[in-house]
């Protein structure tokens, strides 16, 4: 993962959001990352600003993120059709999910 976010630290702008905590953003910011949202199923994560599954419709706000990254995370989640919805919902126009 850290190899194709180095890749493609390039299209790392804006407004993110990362699943359990900001791991793989954090090593990334200097390109262009404004802020990161982390969202987690655990209510007891103290660093997440959203708490959820991520398979639970309307979980993430529309149009919010110019990226979401969700790496070793769909194995997990409910349902991965909506969680994927979800993520593309929560995207800016020209937005990236990786």
């Amino acid at each position: 993962m850290l190899r194709f976010l180095d890749e493609h630290r390039d299209r790392l702008r804006g407004q993110a959001l990362e699943v359990g905590d900001d791991t793989f953003l954090r090593n990334h910011r200097d390109g262009g990352i404004s802020d990161v949202d982390i969202v987690d199923i655990d209510e007891g994560n103290p660093r997440a600003t959203i708490i959820g599954d991520l398979s639970m419709p309307g979980l993430l706000p529309a149009d919010r993120y110019d990226v979401v990254l969700i790496a070793q995370t769909l194995q997990y989640v409910a349902d991965v059709h909506v969680a994927l919805e979800s993520c593309w919902s929560s995207l800016r126009p020209g937005g990236r999910c990786s």
